[in-house]
């Protein structure tokens, strides 16, 4: 059953949920802006962070990629993935 608190439409997960809806029907830019907002309400939540550097990436913009990645890792030093996809990059 899905509780109230669930549909919150402040609830960062549904908002992470539709941005990857918008990068997976190839709407960056509002992907993208739907993700920073997100990561200025928490600047801690990884999640945000790292799929914002996913659709950075793929629309051309590198450095801001970067930038999201390097911000997981700094809020979970161990994140495998953040690690893989700055690798990736910097073998570009």
């Amino acid at each position: 059953m899905v509780g109230r608190r669930d549909l919150d439409p402040g609830n960062l997960e549904i908002q992470n949920n539709l941005a990857v809806l918008y990068f997976v029907r190839e709407e960056n830019e509002a992907a993208i802006r739907l993700l920073e907002h997100i990561v200025a309400q928490d600047a801690t939540y990884v999640e945000g962070w790292l799929n914002l550097g996913i659709v950075y990436a793929k629309s051309g913009r590198p450095e801001e990629a970067r930038r999201a990645w390097q911000n997981v890792l700094r809020h979970q030093p161990e994140n495998e993935a953040a690690k893989a996809y700055l690798a990736r990059q910097a073998n570009l």
